[in-house]
């Protein structure tokens, strides 16, 4: 019997096909012997990705490894499935194919790669692989227009919401002086929130901007920012 090793014993076995474990063998007999000879060969198939956490709107690639018992494929298609979708399906080339996608949902995704086998090599799943995608940890700042200014003065108190993605444009931003609260504006579309304020008193407030967090976006706060008022 060829390699690869088959295992189990044969009767009464006629010139022909047999299929054994999903692996189709060419049949032949002699006067004392019975030969098989595997018409395709087995394959596994390997998934990895660039990184098992990102972030909403990020580029993240899986990569399927194909191969052979004895060297990699470089023919025919693999099938990634986000779940049981198939979301792409791509050439084989040089034993790899490769999928990047920016729209993976929030929390845990299961990917798999599924070569899809042609005559000469079985079709093979690899594992799957979970990713986990969370939201953007931003960064809120905040500065004033007018530092110090006097008694009644209107100042604009602006803070910028930024994540790794740019500027954050969803949610609101809280503004505080201590424990009183100012106001809460709108992020607009550059990631700014601008307060007037003309009623503190005579000395230093400490004033803070808290950004209130989004579905793609943590929750922040800004440093403590103190506005002088002079008489």
């Amino acid at each position: 019997i060829s390699a690869p090793l088959v295992q189990n014993a044969f009767a009464n076995v006629i010139a022909g096909r047999a299929i054994l474990d999903g692996v189709p063998f060419a049949v032949s007999t002699g006067v004392t012997s019975v030969t098989l000879a595997p018409l395709q060969s087995v394959t596994t198939t390997g998934l990895a990705a660039s990184s098992n956490q990102s972030y909403p709107g990020a580029p993240v690639t899986f990569t399927a490894v194909v191969n052979t018992r004895t060297a990699p494929v470089s023919v025919g298609t693999v099938s990634f499935l986000q779940g049981s979708t198939v979301v792409a399906t791509v050439p084989v080339s040089g034993g790899t194919a490769l999928y990047t996608t920016t729209s993976l949902p929030l929390g845990t995704t299961s990917i798999t790669a599924v070569y899809n086998g042609t005559p000469d090599n079985v079709s093979s799943t690899g594992p799957t692989v979970v990713e986990l995608v969370v939201p953007y940890p931003p960064a809120t700042s905040l500065a004033s227009a007018l530092n110090p200014s006097g008694f009644g003065e209107n100042v604009a108190i602006t803070a910028t919401v930024l994540s790794a993605a740019g500027p954050v444009t969803a949610g609101t931003v809280t503004f505080r002086r201590g424990k009183q609260f100012l106001g809460t504006v709108p992020l607009d579309g550059s990631g700014a929130a601008t307060f007037m304020l003309n009623s503190l008193p005579v000395g230093a407030s400490r004033i803070q901007a808290v950004y209130s967090g989004a579905p793609s976006d943590l929750s922040s706060a800004s440093p403590v920012l103190e506005q002088t008022v002079s008489a």
